[in-house]
């Protein structure tokens, strides 16, 4: 099967289905291989991308658990996989993640996470 390139931040941005929020909040990921910590950049209903210099590759699962400590909103863990990772080189290392598998009662919990960041920015993050 041929390896398909990741795509570029703002081919991906073409693609998405909800409005991303630059927000920073602390992030605890695993997969089968690693954990780790880390802060997301921006968020959406659908996904998020991940700061990290160790971006996973493309298609790897990983689960989500965010670190509130001043937000109401308590989101539990959240299954995802990596839409895209950037490329070695790229000022901003990380990865995009896009949540799955998400139980009605956790996409309840986002709307209103969503909700939340959403009156604390004034303008949409870019790529």
């Amino acid at each position: 099967m041929p390896v398909m390139p990741d795509k570029s931040p703002q081919q991906v941005e073409d693609r998405r289905k909800h409005q991303r929020y630059g927000f920073q909040v602390h992030v605890n990921c695993r997969n089968v291989d690693t954990v780790f910590s880390a802060v997301t950049r921006d968020v959406s209903k659908g996904g998020c991308f991940v700061q990290t210099d160790s971006p996973l590759p493309r298609g790897t699962g990983i689960w989500l658990e965010f670190s509130f400590t001043d937000i109401p909103v308590k989101l539990g863990s959240i299954q995802g996989r990596v839409a895209w990772s950037t490329q070695p080189g790229d000022p901003h290392q990380g990865m995009g993640i896009e949540y799955e598998n998400v139980p009605d009662v956790v996409e309840e919990l986002m709307d209103e996470f969503i909700e939340y960041v959403k009156g604390t920015e004034s303008v949409p993050s870019g790529p």
